[in-house]
Protein backbone atom coordinates (compact mmCIF):
# COMPACT_ATOMS: atom_id res chain seq x y z
CA UNK A 1 0.00 0.00 0.00
CA UNK A 2 1.69 3.24 -0.96
CA UNK A 3 1.70 6.14 1.58
CA UNK A 4 -1.65 8.16 0.23
CA UNK A 5 -3.39 5.12 0.07
CA UNK A 6 -2.61 4.15 3.66
CA UNK A 7 -3.29 7.96 4.98
CA UNK A 8 -7.05 7.42 3.71
CA UNK A 9 -7.35 4.25 5.66
CA UNK A 10 -10.60 1.51 7.08
CA UNK A 11 -11.38 4.75 10.32
CA UNK A 12 -11.06 7.46 7.65
CA UNK A 13 -13.64 6.12 5.27
CA UNK A 14 -15.94 4.67 8.68
CA UNK A 15 -15.84 8.09 10.25
CA UNK A 16 -16.56 10.12 7.17
CA UNK A 17 -19.67 7.75 6.24
CA UNK A 18 -21.07 7.84 9.76
CA UNK A 19 -20.68 11.88 9.13
CA UNK A 20 -22.38 11.41 5.69
CA UNK A 21 -25.14 9.12 6.82
CA UNK A 22 -25.92 11.44 9.98
CA UNK A 23 -26.42 14.54 8.28
CA UNK A 24 -28.65 13.43 5.15
CA UNK A 25 -31.47 14.03 7.20
CA UNK A 26 -30.68 17.81 7.84
CA UNK A 27 -31.00 18.68 3.89
CA UNK A 28 -32.64 15.67 2.19
CA UNK A 29 -35.71 13.24 2.82
CA UNK A 30 -34.83 9.36 3.09
CA UNK A 31 -37.90 7.31 1.13
CA UNK A 32 -38.32 3.60 1.22
CA UNK A 33 -39.50 2.93 -2.50
CA UNK A 34 -41.64 -0.55 -2.70
CA UNK A 35 -42.87 -1.89 -5.76
CA UNK A 36 -45.56 -3.80 -6.48
CA UNK A 37 -43.73 -7.04 -5.81
CA UNK A 38 -43.26 -5.93 -2.58
CA UNK A 39 -39.31 -5.32 -3.24
CA UNK A 40 -38.32 -1.87 -1.63
CA UNK A 41 -34.85 0.32 -1.36
CA UNK A 42 -33.84 3.51 0.13
CA UNK A 43 -33.88 6.82 -1.86
CA UNK A 44 -32.54 10.29 -0.84
CA UNK A 45 -33.61 13.41 -2.69
CA UNK A 46 -33.01 17.03 -1.25
CA UNK A 47 -35.78 18.87 0.24
CA UNK A 48 -36.00 21.30 -2.03
CA UNK A 49 -35.82 19.53 -5.41
CA UNK A 50 -38.97 19.36 -7.50
CA UNK A 51 -41.82 16.38 -7.34
CA UNK A 52 -40.46 16.15 -11.26
CA UNK A 53 -36.79 15.85 -9.94
CA UNK A 54 -38.00 12.93 -7.69
CA UNK A 55 -39.63 11.17 -10.38
CA UNK A 56 -36.32 11.35 -12.48
CA UNK A 57 -33.94 10.45 -9.91
CA UNK A 58 -35.58 7.60 -8.37
CA UNK A 59 -36.39 6.51 -12.26
CA UNK A 60 -32.37 6.67 -12.42
CA UNK A 61 -31.67 4.62 -9.50
CA UNK A 62 -34.03 2.08 -10.54
CA UNK A 63 -32.89 2.25 -13.62
CA UNK A 64 -36.40 2.42 -15.28
CA UNK A 65 -38.43 5.10 -16.77
CA UNK A 66 -41.43 3.31 -16.95
CA UNK A 67 -42.94 4.35 -13.50
CA UNK A 68 -46.47 4.24 -14.09
CA UNK A 69 -47.19 5.41 -10.54
CA UNK A 70 -45.70 7.26 -7.59
CA UNK A 71 -47.88 7.66 -4.31
CA UNK A 72 -47.85 7.08 -0.75
CA UNK A 73 -50.56 6.06 1.83
CA UNK A 74 -51.63 7.95 4.61
CA UNK A 75 -51.08 6.83 7.70
CA UNK A 76 -54.48 6.96 9.03
CA UNK A 77 -57.27 6.63 6.13
CA UNK A 78 -55.30 4.40 3.82
CA UNK A 79 -56.30 7.08 1.12
CA UNK A 80 -53.74 6.55 -1.88
CA UNK A 81 -51.89 10.04 -2.65
CA UNK A 82 -50.36 10.30 -5.96
CA UNK A 83 -47.16 12.12 -5.86
CA UNK A 84 -47.64 14.16 -9.41
CA UNK A 85 -44.65 14.98 -11.66
CA UNK A 86 -44.48 18.64 -11.04
CA UNK A 87 -42.10 21.21 -11.62
CA UNK A 88 -43.36 23.84 -9.87
CA UNK A 89 -43.36 22.34 -6.35
CA UNK A 90 -40.70 20.83 -3.68
CA UNK A 91 -40.52 17.57 -2.14
CA UNK A 92 -40.73 19.52 1.14
CA UNK A 93 -44.08 21.61 -0.15
CA UNK A 94 -45.61 17.73 -1.06
CA UNK A 95 -45.22 16.34 2.39
CA UNK A 96 -45.93 19.73 4.34
CA UNK A 97 -48.86 20.57 2.32
CA UNK A 98 -50.37 16.69 2.73
CA UNK A 99 -49.35 16.87 6.36
CA UNK A 100 -50.37 12.58 5.75
CA UNK A 101 -46.65 11.11 6.03
CA UNK A 102 -45.27 9.52 9.26
CA UNK A 103 -42.14 8.21 10.10
CA UNK A 104 -42.15 4.57 9.11
CA UNK A 105 -39.50 3.20 11.59
CA UNK A 106 -39.07 3.98 15.47
CA UNK A 107 -36.80 6.40 17.17
CA UNK A 108 -33.98 6.21 17.23
CA UNK A 109 -33.45 5.65 13.13
CA UNK A 110 -33.35 8.45 11.02
CA UNK A 111 -37.05 9.65 9.68
CA UNK A 112 -37.92 7.13 6.38
CA UNK A 113 -41.00 7.99 4.61
CA UNK A 114 -43.01 5.44 2.50
CA UNK A 115 -43.48 5.77 -1.41
CA UNK A 116 -45.30 3.32 -3.37
CA UNK A 117 -44.61 2.35 -7.16
CA UNK A 118 -46.61 1.05 -10.18
CA UNK A 119 -44.30 0.13 -13.18
CA UNK A 120 -45.80 0.46 -16.50
CA UNK A 121 -45.54 2.01 -20.21
CA UNK A 122 -48.84 4.06 -19.63
CA UNK A 123 -50.62 2.03 -22.36
CA UNK A 124 -52.31 -0.83 -19.50
CA UNK A 125 -55.46 -0.31 -18.53
CA UNK A 126 -56.04 0.82 -14.48
CA UNK A 127 -56.43 -1.48 -12.21
CA UNK A 128 -57.05 -0.52 -8.86
CA UNK A 129 -57.47 -4.54 -7.74
CA UNK A 130 -53.52 -4.67 -7.97
CA UNK A 131 -51.74 -1.80 -6.04
CA UNK A 132 -49.69 -2.99 -3.22
CA UNK A 133 -51.09 -2.18 0.25
CA UNK A 134 -48.84 -3.49 3.18
CA UNK A 135 -51.72 -1.57 5.90
CA UNK A 136 -54.67 -3.61 4.58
Amino acid sequence: MNQLASKYNGDSFKKKMELFLHNIPNCSYIFEVTKMCGFSEFFTIYKDNTLADLHTNLSLQLKSDCIKRLYMIHYKTLERINVPVDKNSTVRDFIVDNNCFRAFYESPTPVVYKLYLEYGTGNEDNDDNDEFNEFG
